[in-house]
């Protein structure tokens, strides 16, 4: 089996994006979306850790020229001049529910997409349960946009969060011009929902989306999560000091991971249903057993102590787990530990990208690993009580 080299890694945890000689100078949502063609020799790229942190390079891009010979700046890639700068910011904060990370890490990417199809400027305002710069800050995009950059500017608020909110406003983008329903300069957006496929459906858009946008959704979330996201230094070093503990980096046999799910429980109180039967995991023990007996690393994340006590008991030395508190970062957003348990879900979810094998399960935070990991090789859902090989996603 192959396993990621120490150098991948370490690249995926920083995301050298300015080592790269060739990387354009322009980001989808501030590019020309009809010019972007294949470098010369762009297709002989084969993935890796590295390479898919940075496809961008497979693509030269050029700003296009308005009437005046002058650069359109940031027009969205529809080649128009902008009079004036607009903007879309994905607003989480205190005022009302955000969902959970799985959910939030949907909406950062779907928002964007909305901006770059708008021609907006891009950008993320989330303060709950803590600032997201504290884990993560632009990589290729710059999603930071200050106060003053939009004070005093026309301001509407979307509010598409909640079965009734999301529909609605799901539906609309599936036939509106975005920008003629809502002219206002800057549009802070609260979702949390998929809007690629009402996007792809919009007579407005259909025919303007981008080669980095036709090859489905999976592959969109991973595209977009590694242009926008870099991880702070913060959770790189914590990353890179427990997967050195682990002797990670020069293991030969493989990293064996599972995310459980278990729902409303004494550490969940608050979740909206039961997911698994704690006491039903009995699949999952078995499937695992000939790892830890061959020398393989166990790593158990989940939002429920006794499921990462139990993983301690059955493989011993072979379990790993973060050491974190179990809190769910939008139903105990007011806890006082709430940013020291969103802190370790980030770290859990960081280090499942990187398994050689991985178990998932009913799970959005799991779900979300699965498309940055971007590999269906080793890859298995746990669900009723039964393990299943996972063959596309």
């Amino acid at each position: 089996m192959e396993f990621t080299t120490r150098t991948e890694t370490v690249n995926k945890l920083a995301s050298f994006s300015n080592s790269v000689t060739n990387k354009p100078s322009f980001l989808p949502g501030i590019i020309s979306r009809d010019v972007a063609k294949p470098m010369a020799g762009g297709e002989s790229h084969t993935p890796s850790i590295l390479q898919k942190t940075l496809k961008l390079v497979k693509y030269e891009w050029k700003v296009v020229d308005d009437e005046d010979g002058e650069q359109s700046g940031f027009s969205g890639g529809q080649g128009r001049k902008e009079m004036k700068q607009k903007y879309l910011i994905y607003l989480c904060d205190k005022v009302t529910a955000c969902g959970g990370w799985g959910d939030r890490q949907r909406g950062f990417v779907n928002a964007y997409l909305i901006a770059y199809l708008t021609g907006r400027r891009f950008g993320i305002n989330m303060t709950v349960p803590c600032d997201i710069r504290r884990f993560y800050v632009p990589n290729l995009v710059n999603w930071e946009v200050s106060e003053e950059e939009v004070r005093g500017r026309s301001t509407r608020y979307i509010h598409a969060v909640g079965k009734e909110n999301q529909y609605s406003f799901h539906d609309n983008l599936t036939r509106i011009d975005f920008n003629e329903v809502y002219p206002e300069d800057v549009i802070y957006l609260r979702t949390n929902v998929e809007h690629y496929w009402a996007l792809r459906q919009n007579p407005h858009y259909k025919k303007t989306f981008p080669p980095w946008l036709i090859h489905g959704r999976p592959r969109f979330f991973d595209d977009a999560w590694q242009w926008l996201m870099k991880p702070t230094p913060l959770l790189q070093d914590m990353a890179v000091s427990l997967l050195m503990d682990w002797g990670w980096f020069n293991r030969s046999k493989p990293l064996a991971c599972a995310h459980i799910r278990i729902g409303v429980s004494k550490y969940n109180p608050e979740d909206s249903r039961k997911i698994n039967d704690i006491k039903k995991l009995g699949a999952l023990w078995e499937f695992l057993q000939p790892y830890a007996k061959n020398g393989s690393v166990i790593f158990m994340a989940s939002d429920n102590l006794v499921v990462r006590e139990t993983s301690r008991e059955k493989f011993g030395s072979a379990h790993r787990d973060t050491g974190g508190i179990v809190v769910h970062v939008d139903k105990q957003r007011d806890e006082d530990n709430a940013c020291e348990g969103f802190q370790f879900a980030l770290l859990d979810q960081f280090i499942l990208t990187l398994c050689d094998i991985l178990i998932t399960t009913n799970s959005n935070f799991s779900f979300r690993a699965v498309l940055i990991r971007a590999n269906v090789k080793g890859l298995y859902f746990f669900g009723n009580g039964k393990i299943k090989r996972v063959y596309a996603i």
